[in-house]
């Protein structure tokens, strides 16, 4: 005997072939493929049984079951919004056309929210979102001394206090540190730290540091007390750009959460420092018969790691320095299209004699970097 089935939600169809005689008791079962089915209709069709089933399905005992309990969420309390507002350099993306202001948040003794930030400057409101991941914000609590920027400064520490019991600082090792680990921004500075050592609730000491990081050497005498740190990583600074001509303009932010009402808001001014780019170094001058040569290192935003110890791409529409010398006499002023200049006797005359101080900036096209500053003799 041959069979074919097909099932249908709750109920199939037995078609067997060749069936000499068939009879069926009332309730009478069958089983397909380990399943029981009630027998409910059954026809003959030229030879043909058909069968009309109905699936039989078995109760399960009932059991007492365990009504569970109620898992209330604590009611999170707002906390008023801390934010610092930086003029950055380049941090990697190359050169801007416009100047930036780049925005950090922190909500300490709450989970982190973003928040709505309110915007002005030049009387242009914007209202944006800031970063959608916790910055770690804190303040110097020392004075960091100046330093160098051309290897590790060992000799120089500082103490940091951040805004978040439950944020952390780790120190790292050199292989680290020149991936780009523990990059920050002390001031106006951007360092980088070695060692983090804790020294108390919310303090770390800070040491074994990198100086004048993308640039920003002219900063390192200027530290004070007080003034704001941040760790940087792209996913916790929000970037606000504006046209170039709004370089020099003052800017607010004010946080604008469910407990910022009292917040009185961070001014800065745009120093457009991405724009800028970075200045020289290695000046040399040396006097031959009478003529005073000066030549320096250009340096470019598109060629920080030097990999290949080629010259660095230029990063600027044209390579343009601009050379002032200011003596006890008289003051001069060049521009150069290379990395050299020579300055005759007759030059060297309107200054005078005594002490002459050297600025060369290089041009950029849209500001000048900040001067490589020298003095000498004359």
């Amino acid at each position: 005997m041959t069979h074919r089935v097909t099932i249908k939600p709750a109920r199939c169809e037995l078609q067997l072939g060749r069936v000499e005689a068939w009879s069926r008791p009332s309730n009478s079962l069958v089983k397909v493929e380990g399943s029981s089915w009630r027998v409910e209709r059954v026809t003959v069709e030229q030879l043909v049984t058909k069968l009309q089933l109905t699936s039989q399905w078995r109760g399960v005992a009932s059991a007492d079951a365990d009504p569970g309990r109620v898992v209330s969420n604590p009611d999170a309390i707002a906390t008023p919004t801390q934010i610092a507002v930086f003029n950055l350099p380049d941090l990697g993306r190359g050169r801007q056309d416009g100047p930036a202001v780049h925005v950090a948040a922190c909500q300490p003794t709450a989970p982190y929210r973003a928040v709505q930030l309110d915007v002005s400057g030049a009387g242009e409101p914007r209202i944006i979102r800031s970063a959608l991941q916790e910055a770690v914000l804190g303040r110097a609590l020392t004075i960091l001394p100046n330093g160098q920027s051309s290897v590790f400064d060992l000799a120089n520490v500082v103490e940091v206090e951040l805004d978040d019991a439950d944020h952390w600082l780790q120190s790292r090792d050199d292989d680290a540190l020149i991936n780009g680990a523990n990059l920050a921004v002390l001031g106006d500075e951007v360092v980088q730290f070695g060692a983090a050592e804790p020294t108390g609730a919310k303090r770390f000491k800070l040491s074994r540091l990198l100086r004048g990081r993308r640039g920003s050497e002219w900063a390192m005498p200027l530290h004070q007390a007080g003034e704001r740190f941040c760790l940087l990583t792209s996913a916790s600074l929000i970037a606000i750009e504006w046209p170039v001509e709004m370089a020099g303009a003052s800017v607010q932010v004010r946080p604008n959460g469910l407990a910022d009402d009292n917040h009185p808001g961070v001014s800065l001014l745009m120093s457009g420092e991405a724009l800028r780019p970075p200045s020289p170094v290695r000046l040399k001058a040396t006097l031959n018969e009478g003529d005073l040569t000066l030549s320096w290192t250009r340096r470019s935003q598109l060629g920080w790691a030097w990999v290949d110890g080629l010259d660095a791409p230029l990063g600027e529409t044209v390579e343009l320095y601009r050379v002032e010398i200011s003596g006890t006499a008289g003051e001069l002023s060049f521009d150069t299209m290379e990395p050299r200049l020579v300055l005759r006797s007759d030059h060297l005359v309107v200054l005078g004699s005594g002490e002459a101080k050297i600025e060369i900036k290089q041009v950029g096209d849209y500001a000048l970097s900040r001067p490589l500053a020298a003095a000498l003799t004359l």
